[in-house]
């Protein structure tokens, strides 16, 4: 029996076995924070004006909705402006920029979103195909592109603007639903240039070998936090730690734990206690991982403050 558990062939077959039932094979998903592309100082309250072109109340009303979402800036409606209700209930002309402007400084707000939508891929090939007497063919690729800008209602002054296009390159089974993914998207588009975003992001776990004591509390760990039961997989890789203090893969679980609650710090510790006990490529990109995440927490969590400290300062002035 020794001379067949010397046999290099199965010496090889351990050594595949316990790397296939350790390392970071599997994945779950924590929250990361993304600071906005531009942020604007001086701005707590928008107006967000509908949008040009087809498609452009639309898309208005999902950027009104990612705004309110993200919890950033107050956001007023557009109707409750003097001038746009005047103008609205006549008809579907649109006014005046320096009406606008003038109305919403006397109403206190900071800043109005204004926009169109410059091209529209899907309806123009469909006009196309129709002219030409085709009917029906394959589905070109369809895009949306929106031109907006966020201006100072105290000056008139372009604080950003930008161009943004969004694709929809699946095939669905309504024109609908096309359109309603394009404007989904390009609302939130708009939105993440200027306000700080919370997304997931997916990380590797650590998955301890069957020789580890511990194993089957950091696997159980493992397979909680992948459903996104975090609760239940820190409970589980404490219970590993119990038995044994120096295991590193449930070390570094509980650093991704950590993380998941914002919690950097005590993160950065873990990870770092794991890698002292047991280098590993794994852990070392879970550790630039965590300080990715902690440093764009930070600055978005800057830009946050920034924005309610700047509109609390120009309110004193």
């Amino acid at each position: 029996m020794r001379g067949w558990l010397a046999h290099p062939l199965y010496s090889a077959m351990l050594a595949s076995a316990i790397l296939a039932s350790s390392g970071c094979s599997h994945f779950a998903k924590i929250p990361m924070w993304h600071p906005a592309a531009a942020p604007v100082e001086g701005v707590h309250t928008v107006a967000i004006l509908p949008f040009e072109g087809e498609w452009g109340a639309r898309v208005s009303e999902e950027v009104s909705d990612s705004f309110s979402e993200s919890g950033t800036y107050t956001i007023v409606s557009a109707n409750s402006l003097p001038s746009i209700r005047t103008v609205s209930s006549g008809g579907d002309e649109s006014p005046p920029l320096d009406q606008v402007l003038v109305a919403a400084r006397q109403a206190d707000i900071d800043a109005v979103l204004t926009g169109k939508i410059i091209t529209n891929e899907s309806s123009t090939a469909d006009e196309s195909r129709l002219s030409s007497g085709s009917g029906k063919s394959s589905k070109s690729p369809n895009s949306m592109t929106v031109e907006y800008r966020l201006i100072d209602t105290r000056t008139g002054e372009t604080l950003f603007q930008n161009q943004i296009s969004c694709l929809e390159n699946e095939r669905k089974s309504r024109d609908e639903a096309v359109q309603q993914t394009l404007i989904q998207r390009c609302g939130h588009e708009v939105v993440s240039q200027l306000t700080p975003q919370c997304g997931d992001c997916s990380i590797a776990l650590a998955n301890c070998h069957w020789m580890n004591r511990g194993v089957f509390s950091v696997r159980r760990g493992v397979r909680a936090a992948e459903a996104g039961n975090w609760e239940s997989a820190t409970q589980s890789w404490e219970a590993a730690l119990r038995v044994n203090p120096k295991n590193d893969s449930a070390i570094f679980n509980l650093a991704l734990a950590a993380a998941s609650k914002g919690d950097y710090e005590t993160a950065e510790e873990m990870a770092l206690e794991a890698i002292r006990i047991q280098h590993s490529d794994c852990y070392e990109n879970g550790l630039e991982k965590i300080r990715q995440q902690r440093t764009q927490f930070e600055l978005a969590d800057q830009q946050r403050s920034g924005f309610k400290l700047s509109s609390a300062e120009l309110r004193v002035r």
